[in-house]
């Protein structure tokens, strides 16, 4: 990984991060505070088992973060183009309930396999 493609990493894991402190979101990434610390201040680059764990965490597949570190323009990420739908439905509350009980469920199932 260039220099340049880990300042772009560095700048995404910032972004996604927001005020969540660096070990919360390496829980979340089942790492270190140190890791994710190395990564922001570009100083050590993921493997690959951790590159795919940010890129879900980013919402896009590990294709798409590749892209997007090369410079090329990334398509939206899945994440991204759900948002947007549920931004243009109206919907009732009875339906946005139905939908957080389902991506409940699934946010456990996902956990659940995962260990955590």
């Amino acid at each position: 990984m260039t220099l340049e493609e880990r300042e772009k990493l560095a700048e995404l894991i910032k972004q996604k991060r927001g005020s969540m402190s660096k070990s919360a979101f390496a829980r979340l990434l089942g790492v270190t505070h140190t890791a994710v610390t190395g990564w922001e201040n570009c100083l050590s680059e993921p493997d690959h088992h951790n590159l795919l764990a940010i890129s879900r965490v980013l919402g896009m597949s590990l294709d798409n973060l590749h892209d997007c570190l090369k410079g090329n323009k990334a398509s939206a990420s899945e994440f991204d183009s759900l948002v947007g739908k549920i931004k243009s439905m109206r919907m009732s509350l009875n339906q946005i309930a139905v939908i957080d009980h389902v991506v409940s469920e699934k946010l456990l199932a996902i956990a659940e396999s995962a260990g955590r």
